[in-house]
């Protein structure tokens, strides 16, 4: 991340990069431990499934609803090393996370060639867990 943006940014989090690194960085975001990578996936997971009406209308097929909720779920092999359908990517799950808790998610990206770009996720889904206060969580 650049320098110039760091005191912008309230809580900056360094997690180690494994199959499971963008459920560590939304666990330690939210007060928990990055072994809390679990419980964030399940409620996810619940989160998606329990309203799978209302995220099939933002999502249009039943394949990429499929897609996003397999993704949430953790890898089945045993090397530990998560295949590209498991990722933790913010555009298939960034509306899910702001959704599920009530935040505002960010993502920074520096590319290498000096590129610079900025993501913003919204809730999906107006009303059922909307709060009077909406922070924002960046992701770099």
């Amino acid at each position: 991340m650049p320098k110039f943006r760091r005191p912008f940014i309230e809580k900056i989090l360094d997690v180690k990069s494994d199959e499971n690194c963008g459920f560590h960085a939304i666990a330690e975001y939210m007060g928990l431990t990055k072994e809390s990578h679990v419980m964030v996936r399940r409620s996810l997971i619940q989160e998606v499934k329990e309203y799978r009406s209302d995220y099939m209308r933002v999502y249009f097929s039943d394949d990429h609803f499929s897609y996003i909720l397999n993704g949430l779920h953790p890898p089945k092999n045993s090397s530990g090393i998560a295949l590209e359908d498991k990722w933790f990517t913010l555009p298939n799950m960034g509306g899910i996370i702001a959704t599920y808790y009530n935040r505002v998610v960010v993502e920074l990206t520096n590319h290498e060639i000096g590129i610079l770009e900025t993501f913003f996720f919204f809730q999906l889904l107006t009303g059922h867990r909307l709060t009077q206060k909406l922070t924002s969580c960046a992701l770099a």
